[in-house]
């Protein structure tokens, strides 16, 4: 999947896939599940995910489609202690 937003090109592909994570059942407002990614060039943060209504992951049409955001490494650091538990050095610069 690729997205430029911004001006930042954004290609999973290309990108360092850090890890997947998910709340919720699927189908219910709240569900989400995304992946955790990280540009090679620029280091920028983003997720990829799909979700219920109330999930950041919603598009108007109400299907679940895959949607490409931008987080802050501040972002990609809470999502990253909240959900893997785990220790790596992923948020050294680039």
């Amino acid at each position: 999947m690729k997205r430029t937003i911004q001006g930042t090109r954004y290609d999973t592909r290309k990108a360092i896939r850090i890890d997947s994570a998910g709340d919720g059942v699927q189908g219910s407002p709240n569900f989400c599940h995304f992946t955790l990614y990280r540009t090679k060039r620029s280091g920028k943060f983003f997720v990829v995910g799909h979700g219920g209504f109330l999930s950041r992951f919603y598009t108007l049409d109400g299907v679940y489609h895959r949607r490409i955001i931008p987080i802050t490494t501040h972002e990609a650091e809470e999502l990253f202690d909240f959900y893997f538990n785990a220790e790596e050095e992923i948020f050294e610069p680039v």
